[in-house]
């Protein structure tokens, strides 16, 4: 059974998968097979009817054509009834392409009748940094759709705010990063001299899994990368953003759990976090790198807190007490705090998705 791929693009097909960056799935015999071995997962989008190809052998070899189906079962199943086709066979095998393959056309009901199989479904095609294009190590990662499709992270989102909300704060909550206090330094994202290679979201995979990775330290563009790859291999549609320039900070709690207190000399060089909308006060703000206080009175230190990851969170003007530059940055820098579309020394473009390895 093949899930048909185009080669750019989902529209009434599978989007393309592989493994992870460096293992592709090999489908030259579709993704499933009753040779009990292939079965391999595929993944669609909402609101789109898709198709599935099929190769079929009968016996006897003498049967010139079936009438091919399948229905729903299961309690909750995913898919849809493939609608009754009559299929031509010559010589035990369905006529179709050169291979045999023949194409069947999805109902209106979820089925499952030849599993277990795991069907992803996902906003739309995922965003940069991930592609559709088949064969390209940036096809959707079924080791990054296991983790963001599960219960525990963004599994039963019904909207793309909803599920990048819920990535950000499995991310911040996963207690597999700690943020480096010392010198704030990169350590999944890999520079060269030119500016930002590539966001090493195999390792951040492997250690939300339970493995080493690459280590446990990270910083706010670390964070931020890993709310916007994993996000947007959803479909949804986030940028990594940087906020300001030299600014003090209220009190925060940093990635994991770190106790309240003011970052380094009392705020941050720059910030980056996970942004979707305008480049202005109206975008939304996604930070798996600390928890602010919403207490309505952030300011100072010491007094009770009422701690919350940012999340879907406006991002100003600084005189909107629900904004994150209200509860993150301290009054006196509200005006050195606002997102930056450009940078200087090597460091641009400020709104970015730095690619995946």
């Amino acid at each position: 059974m093949r899930h048909v791929n185009a080669t750019t693009t989902s529209t009434g097909d599978a989007v393309n998968l592989r493994h992870d960056f460096a293992t592709p799935l090999d489908i030259t015999n579709g993704e499933w097979n009753t040779d009990g071995m292939t079965n391999h997962p595929a993944c669609y989008t909402t609101n789109r009817l898709a198709t599935i190809r099929a190769r079929f052998t009968v016996t006897p070899a003498s049967v010139t054509n079936l009438t091919i189906g399948a229905t729903v079962s299961g309690a909750t199943p995913i898919l849809a009834d493939l609608v009754a086709t009559n299929i031509l066979f010559s010589g035990g095998v369905s006529v179709g392409d050169a291979q045999g393959y023949v194409t069947l056309a999805f109902a209106t009901a979820p089925i499952t009748t030849t599993g277990p199989h795991t069907n992803f479904t996902i906003f739309a095609e995922s965003n940069l940094p991930w592609g559709n294009t088949f064969g390209s190590p940036t096809n959707a990662w079924v080791t990054a759709l296991d983790i963001v499709c599960s219960d525990t992270w963004a599994g039963g989102a019904k909207t793309i705010e909803d599920a990048a909300s819920q990535i950000t704060r499995a991310i911040y909550e996963s207690g597999r990063f700690q943020y480096d206090t010392k010198k704030g330094d990169c350590n999944y994202t890999k520079f060269t001299a030119f500016g930002v290679d590539y966001f090493n979201l195999t390792g951040w995979i492997a250690r939300l899994n339970g493995n080493a990775g690459n280590g446990g330290e990270v910083n706010c563009w670390d964070c931020a990368n890993g709310v916007v790859s994993l996000s947007n291999i959803l479909g949804c549609d986030l940028w990594n953003q940087w906020i300001g320039q030299g600014f003090y900070c209220n009190e925060i709690r940093a990635i994991s759990n770190h106790a309240w207190g003011k970052p380094f000399w009392g705020g941050f060089g720059y910030h980056r976090i996970g942004w979707r909308g305008p480049m202005d006060d109206t975008g939304k703000v996604f930070d798996a790198c600390l928890k602010v206080d919403t207490s309505g009175t952030p300011f100072g230190s010491g007094h009770m807190r009422v701690e919350l990851v940012p999340t879907n969170m406006l991002f100003g003007p600084a005189s909107n007490t629900n904004s994150y530059k209200f509860h993150l940055v301290d009054p006196m820098s509200h005006v050195n705090c606002n997102p930056r579309a450009s940078l200087p020394m090597g460091q641009n473009p400020g709104q970015r998705r730095d690619p995946i390895k």
